[in-house]
């Protein structure tokens, strides 16, 4: 029994991992010519699917800068807190914003005791 390998991609996600639509059909981008071995194939279908791994890779390259963008993962940061802050039906999970005020409060009080300490060794010093 002989598979036949799949060259073109079976289904495309409507929508990426972070909930962006793709911007072009992966799989309407994918060269027909590819299907052929390549010793029958025209230096014209080389360069269409050399042209098309350009397009494709170019693509790649505008999706991962956009993913990397800080205004975009200060985003991703902003919803993925405000969705652990949040019940399903939108009200606020009290006992978390608490744990986090917690957190808040102890950083900030370690901050003025060791500004305190190091005010205090420069005032002996003195």
């Amino acid at each position: 029994m002989s598979e036949t390998p799949v060259t073109r991609l079976q289904s495309v996600p409507t929508e990426t991992r972070h909930g962006r639509t793709p911007a072009v059909d992966r799989a309407a981008t994918t060269p027909p010519s590819s299907e052929q071995p390549a010793g029958e194939r025209s230096p014209a279908e080389i360069e269409r699917d050399i042209e098309a791994t350009r397009e494709r890779l170019s693509m790649t390259i505008d999706e991962i800068s956009d993913r990397v963008k800080p205004a975009n993962l200060a985003e991703a940061g902003r919803v993925k807190v405000e969705a652990e802050l949040r019940n399903p039906d939108g009200s606020l999970r009290v006992e978390r914003i608490g744990a986090a005020a917690a957190v808040v409060v102890a950083y900030l009080a370690m901050k003025v005791l060791r500004y305190r300490r190091r005010r205090a060794a420069v005032i002996k010093v003195r």
